[in-house]
């Protein structure tokens, strides 16, 4: 075994919850969750991230996404402290040095993740 790699045995082992995310042509997102329910489709990721939070109770959990073609994998630990997307109505931006928060829609976005 490398010295550079860590020594995993060494950490306690954390539950992660998994759950798979898709885009379709519409915009429309599908979330399967790793118990055996049926899947669900939301509006926004945004949406769709909040079901997953809810889902695990903020326990860590592993996201898999796919979108255009594109696999995203992510992880979050417990309490999600890392925000994923903002929806596309809030897009957060440095003007003169500080933060400038623009609501509307943004021509030809869906979201930014």
């Amino acid at each position: 075994m490398s010295a550079w790699l860590p020594n995993t045995g060494s950490r306690p082992k954390e539950a992660t919850r998994r759950f798979l995310l898709s885009c379709n042509r519409c915009g429309i997102w599908k979330f399967v969750g790793a118990n055996s329910a049926p899947a669900r489709s939301f509006p926004d990721l945004a949406k769709a991230l909040d079901f997953a939070r809810v889902e695990s109770d903020a326990e860590a959990a592993t996201i898999e996404m796919f979108v255009d073609g594109l696999y995203i994998c992510l992880h979050q630990p417990k309490g999600w402290p890392h925000p994923v997307c903002s929806p596309h109505h809030v897009i957060e931006r440095q003007v003169r040095g500080r933060p400038f928060r623009h609501r509307g829609a943004v021509p030809g976005a869906r979201g930014h993740i």
